[in-house]
């Protein structure tokens, strides 16, 4: 693409305003405007894309600790769910999630802990058993 594109938090002295650049609506989707420096404007709005939620649930383990799970993103075209255990030992009640996925997620590969204390997976629930299991968990898709 050829010259500047301004959008969100990259504001490159297109305008004064960066209020008409990018926000959130009343109901946390992302909204927001492209200019281009070439000339071309695309102006449309991204709703349902995005969706910033920060409820959690905490839930115990079968014997001992927890786990709290979110699902900050619950767009159309990105979902997203963080599962923090803490201490956690045994397993959890079934956790469904806010908004469900259109597939089964992936189980985000990290340094954490490991894929395999997630003993159910659909599209709208999810189960962690934990071995005094300290950590997150991530998922991912749409």
């Amino acid at each position: 693409m050829f010259g500047m594109r301004c959008n969100g938090f990259f504001n490159g002295g297109a305008s004064p305003n960066l209020s008409e650049y990018a926000k959130l609506s009343a109901a946390n989707y992302w909204t927001g405007l492209n200019q281009f420096s070439n000339g071309l404007t695309a102006n449309y709005v991204q709703t349902s894309l995005v969706k910033l939620i920060t409820d959690t649930t905490k839930l115990n383990g079968a014997t001992s600790g927890d786990a709290t799970y979110t699902m900050p993103f619950q767009g159309s075209a990105y979902k997203k769910v963080v599962v923090y255990c803490n201490a956690l030992l045994g397993v959890t009640t079934l956790y469904t999630f806010p908004t469900a996925f259109t597939d089964t997620p992936a189980i985000v590969s990290t340094n954490q802990l490991s894929s395999s204390l997630v003993t159910t997976l659909t599209k709208t629930a999810m189960a962690v058993t934990g071995a005094t299991s300290t950590g997150f968990i991530i998922l991912e898709g749409y």
